[in-house]
């Protein structure tokens, strides 16, 4: 009985043990795999960087870039600085993905994670304000694995050239932002607008009747979420409100702050600069992608970052 029990439990630890090999053999497959595919992007940039005589010089991290235009005298970037720029983004085969129109930037703000594809982040660290680089970036500096049939394919490799328009640090980005929030109000002619000390500006539409919010109060309501130019980024669907608790980091602090000012049954505007609602959110290029890395839960939110953004609310109830 006992030599039974014996060559059971053997059995079981070698059947456990043949299980771990097939897994581990599993893992070391697909690392190879990843492997290989790294090495082809490098073969590639370094192949497309030979035929075509381009004097381009390697990053230790992997992408290739090349100066077209340079001005020692220009600003350099620090860390928390906000970069403005000028991009046409190509695939390594040449297709067109994107480009800043003649009057249009990009911005996004210098630090870690902060700009999709992420070698193009490091890579304008090598600049200055008013230079011009091309930058030939593997798909893992990119989007990785990540495809759409719009843009590109899994594993693509990138050409990226880029001109930084404009180095800015915080304080002007805010007073730039104040600036967008009042020439907004005076176009549109809004009046009665209460300008609050955190910088949130509150206008009410229908004066509510019931309840008004106090601190972990439960509030229902709908809403809609635009920038100043009038584009809907997102809004509640019909008959579907959001529900959250206050002060507990479900909502921006720009919405918080104007939820606590209404009463039940009202209806109010908040507009409020990027440090009360997404701040430095990561920047993607293209930006017509961002709501699709939001779907796939590869970024969390659909605001370009430094964007002043308007609320229309209607506060439903108060528990």
């Amino acid at each position: 009985m006992i030599l039974t029990e014996y060559f059971r439990e053997n059995k079981l630890v070698t059947f456990l043990c043949v299980i771990a090999s097939i897994s581990i053999s599993s893992c070391l497959i697909q690392e190879t795999e990843y492997e290989k595919e790294v090495k082809r992007a490098n073969e590639a940039l370094e192949a497309f960087i030979h035929e075509n005589q381009i004097n381009a010089t390697r990053n230790l991290n992997g992408f290739y870039f090349e100066r077209i235009a340079e001005n020692p005298s220009g600003k350099t970037i620090n860390t928390g600085d906000v970069v403005s720029i000028k991009y046409q983004m190509k695939t390594l085969r040449g297709t067109l993905v994107d480009e800043t129109t003649q009057d249009e930037t990009l911005m996004f703000g210098h630090q870690e994670r902060a700009l999709i594809p992420s070698g193009l982040n490091t890579g304008v660290s090598l600049m200055r304000e008013g230079e011009k680089y091309r930058f030939y970036i593997p798909f893992y500096l990119a989007f990785g694995s990540f495809s759409s049939s719009k843009f590109f394919q899994p594993y693509e490799n990138f050409i990226i050239e880029t001109e930084i328009v404009k180095i800015q640090n915080m304080d002007a980005i805010a007073l730039s932002e104040l600036d967008s929030i009042t020439q907004y109000l005076e176009v549109k002619e809004i009046e009665n607008v209460e300008v609050r000390n955190s910088g949130l500006h509150y206008y009410t539409v229908k004066e509510g009747t019931g309840k008004q919010p106090k601190a972990y109060d439960v509030v229902t309501f709908y809403f809609g979420r635009k920038y100043l130019n009038g584009q809907l980024i997102e809004e509640t669907p019909y008959q579907q409100p959001v529900t959250i608790r206050l002060n507990t980091g479900r909502a921006v602090p720009g919405l918080e702050e104007g939820l606590r000012q209404m009463k039940e049954g009202g209806i109010s505007v908040l507009i409020m600069p990027s440090k009360l609602a997404f701040g430095a959110s990561v920047q993607v290029i293209p930006p017509e992608l961002r709501p699709i890395l939001v779907g796939n839960g590869i970024i969390n939110t659909r605001t370009r970052p430094f964007a002043p953004v308007l609320y229309e609310v209607e506060l439903v109830s108060v528990n």
